[in-house]
């Protein structure tokens, strides 16, 4: 089950957008804000594994609201709405950590795609932003790498240096299953040492770099 958080200054579009991720199956819609300073402070607490807010919120626009999420809670993987007449790059949603995007008037499927695919830390655009982004010669390429919740887990701790004794202690298992998963991300990501598990880390916005 995904606990979600819904963003949108229009009480109409917020629960709109709400209801129909409501009717997605394993989609649970936790609580809905009309602006981004109150989900920011919503945060403290209630964590959910998904956001979904529109780009154009006032006060706090949905990428540096992005940007907020993720410096302190890396994990949750957000997705912007878009209204057909906003603009949208490439550059823009890659550098904000953003996992999706999807045009205000998709369809519930495509929506429901969007964020199955982008909590899967592969970033999906909506049809028509696909084509936009084609015509202008840009894509979005967050990464290619297709790592479980387990593995991006395991993958921060490593980033923040704590051993593998440490990583058992903290998520409970084996120290010879930390291992094993530590092997298995070196040759899912090609990399030999913790130094490129850490780059790894940087690019999927697990941690920040200081």
């Amino acid at each position: 089950m995904l606990d979600i958080f819904v963003a949108d200054e229009q009480t109409l579009v917020r629960d709109g957008i709400a209801e129909l991720i409501g009717k997605v199956p394993q989609f649970n819609v936790i609580a809905r804000f009309s602006d981004g300073h109150g989900l920011l402070s919503a945060l403290a607490d209630l964590v959910p594994n998904v956001v979904v807010a529109s780009l154009n919120l006032p006060s706090l626009n949905g990428v540096d609201l992005a940007k907020r999420i993720l410096r302190s809670h890396p994990l949750v993987r957000v997705f912007l709405i878009l209204r057909p007449q906003d603009e949208v790059h490439a550059a823009v949603l890659e550098d904000a950590g953003i996992c999706g995007a999807v045009e205000l008037g998709s369809n519930v499927s495509e929506l429901e795609r969007i964020i199955k695919t982008g909590s899967r830390s592969r970033p999906a655009l909506c049809t028509n932003l696909e084509d936009r982004l084609r015509r202008a010669g840009e894509h979005l390429t967050l990464t290619d790498i297709h790592l479980t919740p387990r593995e991006r887990e395991i993958l921060q701790l490593i980033a923040e240096g704590n051993t593998n004794r440490e990583i058992a202690r903290i998520l409970r298992i084996g120290p010879a299953t930390v291992k094993t998963h530590r092997d298995h991300l070196k040759e899912k990501l090609g990399v030999r040492e913790t130094a490129g598990l850490t780059r790894h880390a940087l690019k999927l916005r697990l941690i920040r770099s200081e």
